[in-house]
């Protein structure tokens, strides 16, 4: 059967509501009979239809429905803001919901504009409203005398609020929002189970758990001889689907009242017994129950009509002294009175400022698979409070304006994803998953399985530590010719190293320490630069490792073995390959130089040792003044126990850009993405890396241990196989440029800094424009 919509909008928005249909339904032949009809008085959008099983057929009830509900609540907002709420922000799931009736009020006089017939949706559906009257319509209040129990009523009003049954979909959002501790879920608590089945029509235990309530059933209806002869109009399966949709878990108690409150009217008393004194009759009205049934009411009498809903007359009561005029309900105020002891916004909203000002840092290994961020580990919970009170008194607070401690740490822990802890990296993303996997598997079959590759995989991690021991064994036996080194790079040392409150918001100066533990004769060098010589990349990485090779490796030694990490932007990559044929070009006695990885998350090195002493002893001594770089190398000096650190000064000459071996037509290699047996080259893949000076250019690689070598040749064509330059440029001439933002921030710090230092924070390179990374 046809079916028509009109709509009293422009030809503009008109336009926009076909396109958005469009969009929704993916079948533009099934909206091409859209017209926009211009009458004399009125501007007005009619949708036809024909064949009513068409994907359009869901989404014009809802225009239509929710245009309704709009005039009906006097919601009046521009048109453009209306579709936007019809059609643009309705999920899908929603338009199939939508009712296939929307239900009008009828009024007297201007009412009457409310009063077309609203056919049944087989036939069509008809909403007009004609323009003259619109201006009346947008100030009058309609009453609601009938509404659609299918409906729902937060469409109706999208503004309305259930507090004392919330929303499970915001309720899941703001659990999933991540916060350093985890969040209470309210509707998991047995209490609020055991109201939302009660409230649900449900089985439930009472609160003692002594007794076991029965759930909602649908109850005997009413005798053969009612005069009203409900049973014959009203069939049995009609009267369960309606008992089904009334205790539907979906619907609220507001829902419910607000369906019975449509569904029983009052009129006044026809006849009344004469009756005197006492026994004189108080009632003055009637009540009419009745049910929808295919878009017209039925009158049903009342044991009928509460056994249909499985109620009480107290229920039917109190929905009836709910309902005010209009025909709307008046919601449940339980749990929503405000609590006379509300912390105001502002006060919570000036801790947020404060959190907000410590600079935060993200975990160097970790930052793809965690969005926590790091806060000093010269900080706590109680030690920022106490910042915050400070600036308090600073600013002239009173006691009311003041956060308590519970309240900074609630909303620290509750609204922040911050530790302040160093970036805990020895956990391994595989373990973790096999772990949950295997004490969630469903069947023993599977489980078997997954312990299966979890114990392989702790095989794999226990024997690279293994190899890890034995070739640092064989070095030791033959100190001569061959070299074993672990190499890690320390998290970031702030300069000027300050302890002040005010300190605390600023960004530092970050310096760098790369530690090379030499396991051949037990000996550490902390290759030590800061952040406006160079940076911590690749290219660092590998010009810290040939000068150290320029200095420490003899002409004796042979081979070189290095065991790493896994990070990709310093130990695992193209510009590390690049600096191996180097290592070969500048020592003719080197034949092989071996790059081997521990497995990720199990990468405990000997330079981690290091780092932590480094640590440990900064802590020993707070009175050890840092204001620059060269104070964090004389620092690492004092650390060493019983064997001191050696710590090398890098220089801006010493930073090579290893680009130029691989990048440009007169560079001797190229960056080959395949190996020479045709297969895709993934460095991420490989556990062994190996280059010989007997096949220089030549790659060879292992992404298993217990496997053969695979070939990767990094020739360019028509070059010699001794090409490889014996000078590398540097990366930059001049000092590398910090950010404007750091660079401000230096400045103010330097009136906790000796003088005869100011200089070289003033003459410090920096952004002329933009603001920190």
């Amino acid at each position: 059967m046809p079916f028509t919509s009109r709509v009293p909008w422009s030809s503009r928005t008109s336009k926009m509501v076909k396109n958005c249909i469009e969009n929704k339904t993916n079948n533009v032949q099934s909206v091409s009979n859209i017209e926009i009809a211009e009458a004399s008085s009125t501007q007005t959008l009619e949708i036809y239809e024909e064949e009513s099983t068409s994907p359009m057929r869901r989404a014009i009830p809802s225009l239509s429905f929710l245009c309704h509900q709009m005039l009906q609540q006097s919601r009046f907002v521009p048109e453009t803001a209306v579709i936007q709420n019809l059609l643009g922000n309705t999920p899908e799931k929603s338009l199939n919901n939508i009712p296939e009736k929307v239900v009008h009020s009828s009024d007297e006089g201007l009412k009457n504009i409310m009063d077309d017939h609203i056919q049944n949706p087989s036939k069509g559906e008809v909403f007009h409203i004609s323009a003259e009257n619109e201006e009346q319509l947008l100030h009058r209040t309609p009453e609601r005398e009938f509404v659609d129990f299918d409906s729902d009523d937060d469409i109706a009003d999208p503004d309305y609020s259930d507090d004392t049954e919330p929303d499970e979909d915001e309720n899941q959002e703001a659990v999933k929002m991540l916060s350093r501790k985890r969040k209470a879920d309210p509707m998991s608590w047995k209490k609020n189970i055991t109201k939302k089945k009660r409230y649900s029509g449900l089985e439930y235990k009472t609160d003692s758990g002594s007794r076991v309530m029965n759930p909602k059933s649908l109850k005997e209806p009413c005798h053969d001889n009612c005069k009203l002869s409900c049973r014959t109009r009203i069939l049995e399966e009609r009267r369960q689907m309606i008992h089904s949709n009334f205790w539907s878990p979906s619907k609220t108690v507001d829902m419910r009242r607000q369906y019975i409150a449509s569904m029983v009217s009052q009129i006044p008393i026809k006849r009344r017994r004469e009756k005197t004194g006492e026994r004189r009759g108080k009632r003055i009205f009637t009540n009419c129950y009745s049910f929808d049934t295919e878009g017209k009411k039925e009158t049903v009498c009342k044991k009928f009509f509460l056994n249909t809903l499985s109620i009480s007359q107290q229920t039917v009561d109190t929905a009836i002294k709910k309902k005010k005029e209009g025909g709307i309900v008046t919601p449940d105020k339980r749990g929503r009175h405000p609590s006379i002891n509300k912390i105001p916004e502002e006060v919570r909203q000036n801790v947020r400022n404060h959190i907000s000002k410590f600079p935060t840092y993200e975990s160097h290994y970790s930052r793809e698979r965690t969005k926590k961020k790091y806060l000093g580990n010269h900080l706590n919970i109680s030690r920022m409070y106490g910042l915050y009170l400070e600036e308090c008194t600073e600013r002239g607070f009173g006691p009311e304006s003041i956060a308590k401690e519970w309240l900074y740490s609630e909303i620290f822990n509750y609204e922040y994803n911050y530790s302040f802890k160093s970036p805990d990296n020895d956990t391994c993303d595989l373990c973790d998953q096999l772990q949950l996997q295997i004490r969630e598997a469903e069947s023993l079959d599977i489980r078997k399985k997954l312990q299966t590759e979890y114990d392989q995989h702790l095989a794999d991690t226990t024997n690279r530590y293994k190899m890890k021991s034995e070739d640092k064994k064989k070095s030791r036996d033959n100190l001569l010719e061959a070299k074993v080194i672990m190499i890690d790079l320390q998290k970031c040392l702030p300069t000027p190293d300050l302890h002040n409150s005010q300190s605390f918001y600023s960004l530092k100066l970050w310096t760098y320490n790369l530690t090379i533990q030499d396991a051949t004769c037990e000996k550490s060098f902390c290759m030590m630069w800061d952040e406006s010589v160079a940076g911590r990349g690749g290219n660092e990485v590998a010009s810290c490792l040939i000068k150290w090779v320029e200095q420490n490796v003899s002409e004796e030694i042979k081979e070189i073995t290095i065991w790493s990490d896994n990070c990709p932007s310093q130990n695992r990559n193209i510009l590390m390959i690049m600096c191996y044929f180097f290592i070969l070009r500048i020592r003719p006695n080197i034949t092989a130089v071996n790059h081997k990885f521990l497995a990720r998350g199990h990468t405990h090195l000997e330079a981690d040792v290091v780092h932590s002493t480094i640590e440990r002893e900064r802590k020993k001594l707070p009175q050890f003044q840092i204001v620059t770089p060269w104070d964090w190398q004389q620092m690492v000096r004092l650390c060493g126990t019983k064997k001191q650190f050696n710590v090398v000064n890098m220089e801006q000459y010493d930073f090579k850009e290893f680009k130029h071996l691989f990048e440009g037509s007169t560079a001797p290699y190229i960056n080959k993405k395949k190996d020479m047996t045709g297969n895709d080259f993934l460095i991420s893949h490989a556990v062994h890396l190996q280059v010989r000076r007997n096949n220089p250019g030549i790659l060879y690689y292992k992404t298993d241990f217990n496997k053969d070598f695979l070939e990767v040749d990094f020739h360019r064509r028509n070059k010699s196989n001794d090409y490889t330059p014996l000078e590398i440029p540097p990366i930059r001439e001049s000092s590398k440029p910090i950010s404007a933002k750091k660079y401000n921030h230096l400045q103010k710090l330097l009136k906790w800094v000796p003088k005869r230092f100011h200089d070289f924070y003033k003459k410090l390179e920096y952004e002329r424009s933009g603001d920190d990374e």
